[in-house]
């Protein structure tokens, strides 16, 4: 009679059969020649990025954040919103909203704020929160949902604006990638809020 191994071991020879080898860790100096090498790779494209010719660095910008590279892509975005070149900050918005599942602001209110506002407040956690269901890269317009209204959107060089039902906004990017702005809401969420968008 022919002998069949049992399960679990057949298993674990199928496993040892399928597993992949597991590749040698480079040494400390192999490690290092790498990230010295990728290293100065960066540099280059910080060297584009920050051109004295605006072309030259959109032309930069636009090709970083098209890449799969997500240390490089971060690294673009990083380093356009930090320019004073509004145009760079201007691309990296678009980009980053059309990125972007759910946008998140966090809100609070004034100093001479509302009972009536101070409770919407606290309903929400601090937080008024929508997704954005569909971007058009090319006009800046968005779809979105504040899970129970559908609303919509636009970005305008450096500015993002919505409406849903009862709620709409209006904010403008501030020092690096933070959006400043005002929340207003009607009805049971009457009030008008100061918010913040950080852009992850």
């Amino acid at each position: 009679m022919r002998k069949t191994l049992p399960l679990s071991t057949a298993t674990l020879v199928l496993f040892v059969a399928l597993a992949t080898p597991v590749p040698a860790l480079e040494s400390a100096d192999d490690l290092k020649a790498s990230i010295d090498a990728r290293a100065m790779e960066i540099i280059k494209f910080r060297v584009l990025l920050e051109s004295n010719d605006q072309a030259t660095r959109l032309a930069a910008l636009d090709a970083l954040l098209a890449s799969d590279d997500l240390a490089l892509r971060q690294f673009a975005y990083e380093t356009a919103f930090a320019s004073k070149d509004q145009s760079m900050r201007a691309i990296a918005l678009k980009r980053k909203v059309g990125e972007m599942k759910t946008l998140v602001i966090d809100v609070e209110t004034g100093k001479n704020s509302t009972e009536g506002e101070k409770k919407v407040l606290a309903s929400w956690g601090g937080i008024y929160a929508f997704e954005i269901q569909s971007f058009d890269e090319k006009t800046g317009t968005f779809e979105s949902t504040d899970y129970e209204h559908n609303g919509k959107g636009q970005v305008s060089g450096t500015t993002l604006s919505f409406a849903h039902r009862f709620c709409k906004g209006n904010f403008s990017l501030s020092d690096g990638a933070v959006l400043t702005g005002i929340l207003g809401c009607e009805n049971r969420w009457e009030g008008r809020f100061t918010g913040k968008i950080t852009l992850h």
